[in-house]
């Protein structure tokens, strides 16, 4: 079964392998960096690039209306939903009937896609941050000081001992383990409907309302799918709102995908990978 995995993994990362992705997602990312970098720029004198990555990663505030600040945190997901969310379903419709009994059993195959789907989720978010940091860099100074974490413009301030560290674990564990949750989610429903569109439509549709919902309302902050990334809403950040620690996220993200699994094991079972057309994706 572990050799069958690594034969899926390995056909799916060299698909994965066109210029055109990496270089468009290289530099939406400096761009975020770079115009977080300039605000922060023009909000103080001593900023580094770590105000400018922060920012970058804080996503939309309960209190706050930046239209800018909550693109910033939507785009990049909505981009990898995109991306990523359909390469089970594809392969199903286009050669799952003999993908899958070369792979040995249905259970093989889908592990397989799930472990893709983890392995671009770190990747992506390494991606994220590596670039956006380089974006910050061309404007603002390279240092590993810590200092307080400022926003300005809106009304919290970040806690004052908060460290590099802190930050690295808190932006890597919660993005990869969202991103990945959610992604799960779209690729399930998508070979469920065998509609892909309608599952990237869905995972998309989540993403907005947490951000929409969780808006001036802080009781349902730590409820909803998408908020499990947004750093500047969970309690370390923003006292306001109660319960929303880096446990629950983790936890949050975990009951999910349990749920995923089991009802994607119970499906994958049952589907037909013999009677789908091309067709019926559209």
């Amino acid at each position: 079964m572990i050799r069958g995995c690594l034969v899926v993994l390995g056909f799916n990362l060299r698909s994965f392998g066109k210029p055109w992705k990496s270089l468009l997602i290289s530099m939406l990312f400096v761009g975020i960096g770079m115009s977080n970098a300039f605000e922060v720029k023009s909000a103080m004198d001593n900023g580094n690039i770590w105000y400018a990555v922060l920012l970058s990663f804080a996503g939309p505030s309960v209190w706050g209306s930046s239209l800018t600040q909550a693109l910033t945190w939507l785009v990049p997901h909505v981009l990898f939903f995109y991306l990523v969310g359909n390469i089970a379903n594809e392969e199903l419709l286009n050669r799952g009937y003999a993908i899958v009994p070369l792979m040995g059993s249905r259970r093989t195959w889908w592990l397989g896609k799930l472990l893709l789907a983890f392995l671009l989720s770190m990747g992506y978010t390494l991606l994220w941050f590596l670039f956006v940091s380089l974006g910050a860099a061309f404007v603002l100074p390279v240092t590993w000081a810590a200092h307080p974490f400022l926003h300005s413009g809106d009304p919290w301030i970040f806690p004052s001992n908060i460290n590099i560290a802190d930050l690295l674990l808190w932006i890597f564990s919660l993005y990869i383990g969202t991103l990945f949750t959610l992604i799960t989610v779209q690729m399930f429903i998508s070979i469920w409907w065998r509609r892909s569109f309608h599952a990237y439509v869905l995972v998309v549709a989540v993403s907005i309302l947490s951000w929409l919902l969780g808006t001036d309302q802080p009781e349902l902050v730590r409820w909803l799918p998408g908020s499990q990334s947004m750093l500047s809403r969970h309690t370390f950040l923003d006292p306001s709102i109660q319960g929303f620690t880096f446990g629950w996220s983790l936890l949050y993200n975990g009951l999910i995908l349990l749920l995923m699994l089991g009802g994607s094991f119970w499906h994958i079972r049952r589907m037909d990978i013999f009677g789908a057309s091309l067709a019926e994706i559209r």
